[in-house]
Order: C-alpha cells, then structure tokens, then sequence
C-alpha cells in the first residue's frame, strides 16, 4: 500500500520548512525587502510564512481574507477573529503615524466588504499613539436596531 505524504499544518512546519515553502519576496512588502529586511527577525518571518500558506476564513467578489500577520507597505498588519461570533479586529503599526487614506486601504485589503469596522480609541494611560490603530468589527445590526434610540434614550436635535 502507498502511504500519501501527510500535508503538515503551516504551524506545525519547522522554520527550514517554510523557508523552503515560502520565498521572502512572497510575504514581505518591497518596503520591508529593501529597508529593514536585515533587521526582521526570524520568528516575524515565521509567522509571516505561516500566514501565507494558511487557508482563507473567508471570500467575497474583492478577494480572500485570512486570519494573521502581514507586511503592506511600510505597515505590521495583524489580522483576527475575537469573541464567540467570531468579529474581525485588524491591528496596524507603522514607523510614521497612520493617515486615514492608509486606514480605509489596509481595511479594503485585509477585511471582507460585509464588515462594518469600528476605530477603537484606548484611554489616556495605554494610548498607543498614531503609529498603531486598531480596528474591530462592528455587529452587523439591521437597520431597525442600528437606528433605535430605546424608550429611555432622547435624541436631541440642533435648531
């Protein structure tokens, strides 16, 4: 009897393994490639490749979506799912503070078109500073719910 090669999970793979698997042009961004490819250690490197030949959670008419670490240009994209729902939440870090035009991009690559995200501001005291930006799925609600104010709540208006 054959015996078929059993297919390790990326995870399972040693580091050896998925530098055989995986070339670094694949999961680094060119600003990563040209700039801080010395400084990158193996471990990012590791999870980089890990992230690359794991399966996509999810796909739409814009493209496949998968749960891990990415390079985006000058960006650390740290994608994943929190909760029993299971909500998106995207974590970005940059060297220079990230633009909302960076925002709406990394979030159009990196998270399906069904999602509405939310910014998450944290308090005074573990403010992570314009370099990072963390952004977490908003339950979709339909529109009766996203738009009722409850009995005890008043809206007020300007005149």
């Amino acid at each position: 009897m054959d015996e078929q090669k059993k297919i390790k999970a990326p995870e399972e793979m040693t580091t050896e393994e998925l530098a055989k698997a995986v070339k670094p042009n694949y999961v680094l961004s060119e600003y990563f490639r040209k700039k801080r490819l010395n400084r990158i250690s193996s471990e990012f490197l590791r999870q980089l490749c890990i992230t690359y030949l794991r399966e996509p959670e999810e796909r739409d008419e814009y493209g496949a979506y998968k749960v891990g670490t990415f390079t985006f240009e000058q960006f650390v994209i740290e994608t994943g799912r929190v909760g029993d729902d299971g909500l998106w939440r995207i974590h970005i870090t940059g060297e220079n503070p990230v633009s909302e035009h960076k925002i709406w991009r990394i979030r159009d690559k990196f998270i399906p078109d069904r999602c509405n995200m939310m910014r998450f501001y944290e308090s005074r005291a573990t403010r992570l500073g314009s370099r990072e930006v963390i952004l977490m799925e908003f339950p979709n609600l339909n529109d009766d719910e996203m738009w009722n104010m409850g009995e005890n709540e008043q809206c007020i208006t300007l005149e």
